[in-house]
């Protein structure tokens, strides 16, 4: 594991330690898809799985990066996929497609869409 990724899933885990989200540094998703059984599942560049979340109505992905100007997941990070509980995936979106960046809201639609409701960084 390469030493951004450390710093990335130890700073996640005392958050999700802690009971409570940082202030800024996050997108944002909104789960609108009428389903509670959804997962957020960061996959890494070489597509292992990074960082796996339990949607319910919203998740948080934590865009603090210290080595970067924008604060943003870009194609070098990979993407997220929206996985049901079997594995399947219900939605994708590949960073070097569509950034996530700090402010972001995502709308997660009932056919799997990603819709970005607010993009506060502006795209790399």
């Amino acid at each position: 594991m390469d030493r951004r990724t450390r710093v990335v899933t130890a700073a996640l885990v005392l958050v999700l330690a802690s009971g409570c989200r940082p202030e800024g540094g996050e997108a944002q998703l909104v789960n609108e898809s009428g389903r509670e059984d959804l997962r957020l599942v960061v996959v890494d560049a070489q597509g292992r799985d990074r960082v796996s979340l339990a949607i319910g109505e919203k998740a948080y992905l934590d865009t603090q990066f210290m080595d970067r100007e924008l604060q943003c997941y870009v194609a070098e990070d990979g993407r997220f996929e929206v996985r049901d509980p079997e594995g399947e995936v219900f939605a994708v979106n590949d960073f070097g497609e569509d950034a996530v960046c700090d402010g972001d809201v995502i709308v997660l639609g009932q056919d799997g869409s990603l819709t970005w409701q607010v993009q506060h960084t502006p795209r790399p």
